[in-house]
């Protein structure tokens, strides 16, 4: 199975994210009740296909389908072709735009990382919790504000050095981020929006799942436990919430360094804890959210402008070929056998040249077995037919 990347797979994984993933967050915006542990399983695996189908904007040739767009998207498709900086065409402009900006806020982020892993590593050490087969150590801090896990290859748990809930709870549900691997998720998503800095759909799935992982975490900490120990948790996140609104408007440069969830989403949280809903509401919008992110790798977008009258055929110019055979040339439209004729003409110029028993070449095999797109409605290149 071979796959490329091009400037429409880009536009076309664009396009295909942006509408179910404005969806769900819409979805999520309405239904602020409380979710069950399989609506957050759900909604943890739609942000993740998100997330995938975002960072592989790909083409397989095998497999993908085109879908020709004739109004509005060839105009906007030939706007970002045109040179606007000297020979940078506008699109070149926004990928030299898109990467400074990648590099700015990835430098911003790092430095702010290890100024605070460097701060908050000088505490105390007041102990070690087991997970996992690791001790991870419990580090005191007077210059943070919350709980928090730190760390993706020698990972603590850092406590502030005044708690206002129970230690144990907040220690375990700490530790239990780190045995779920929450922080990766969170750091994955961390590089999601440092290359798509520009979109806000990737700031409201990163919130949103920060969101969900405290969710998550909440229902693995509070497994087993009786409503009164539940009541007693909920009472510690209420406590560090208040906590840590108050020390935001002192330390707003080391607060908020974690997993934490939005101040609005804690009530979801509480009562998500104390009263898991029986039916999973969230089970079917989000199932259709996975299936069409995942077919949508089965397709791509591309512009046709069809010129008009007829007498014309549409190709795309790297998916059209020639193949000589001892002086024949045999004409390849989109993967399509057209004709063979005697020499080239002028409107086939431009097409590539194989020789007969090159078939082993990947590319010429791929779009052998492609649809067929011949028609007035192909994309990109228009060639007038020699007979």
């Amino acid at each position: 199975m071979e796959a490329e990347v091009s400037f429409t797979s880009f536009i076309t994984a664009l396009m295909l994210t942006s509408v179910p993933g404005s969806a769900v967050i819409l979805y999520l915006k309405v239904r602020r009740s409380h979710f069950s542990k399989t609506d957050v399983t759900l909604l943890l695996t739609a942000f993740g296909v998100l997330a995938a189908r975002l960072l592989l904007p790909v083409e397989v040739l095998t497999v993908t389908h085109s879908v020709f767009v004739t109004r509005i998207y060839p105009d906007f498709c030939k706007c970002l072709q045109t040179p606007v900086i000297g020979e940078l065409s506008l699109s070149a402009c926004f990928i030299i735009l898109s990467l400074a900006g990648s590099v700015i806020l990835t430098t911003r982020r790092i430095r702010l990382y290890v100024q605070t892993a460097r701060i908050v590593r000088r505490g105390k050490v007041s102990g070690y919790y087991p997970a996992a087969g690791k001790d991870l150590p419990i580090i005191e801090s007077a210059l943070v504000t919350e709980p928090f896990l730190i760390g993706l290859l020698h990972p603590a748990i850092i406590l502030p050095a005044e708690l206002h809930g129970n230690r144990e709870d907040i220690i375990l549900h700490e530790a239990n981020h780190y045995l779920h691997h929450d922080l990766l998720c969170k750091s994955c998503f961390e590089l999601l929006c440092m290359i798509f800095w520009w979109n806000p759909l990737i700031w409201l799935l990163r919130r949103e799942t920060a969101n969900m992982l405290e969710l998550r975490n909440d229902f693995h900490t509070t497994a087993g436990f009786t409503m009164e120990e539940k009541l007693r948790y909920a009472q510690t996140l209420l406590a560090e919430a208040k906590k840590l609104t108050r020390a935001k408007e002192k330390r707003p440069a080391l607060a908020g360094i974690g997993l934490d969830s939005s101040g609005s989403f804690l009530s979801t949280r509480i009562h998500s804890i104390l009263e898991e809903p029986q039916k999973n509401r969230t089970m079917l919008p989000v199932l259709i959210l996975i299936g069409a992110v995942l077919l949508s790798f089965g397709v791509i977008i591309e512009p046709s402008s069809p010129p008009m009258g007829a007498g014309y055929y549409s190709c795309h110019p790297e998916k059209s070929f020639i193949i000589e055979d001892n002086g024949v040339y045999e004409i390849y439209l989109d993967g399509v056998f057209f004709s063979d004729y005697d020499y080239i003409f002028s409107d086939f110029s431009e097409l590539k040249i194989y020789q007969k028993g090159e078939y082993h070449d990947k590319k010429i095999i791929f779009n052998l077995i492609r649809r067929i797109h011949l028609s007035h409605t192909a994309p990109c290149q228009y060639l007038c037919s020699p007979l």
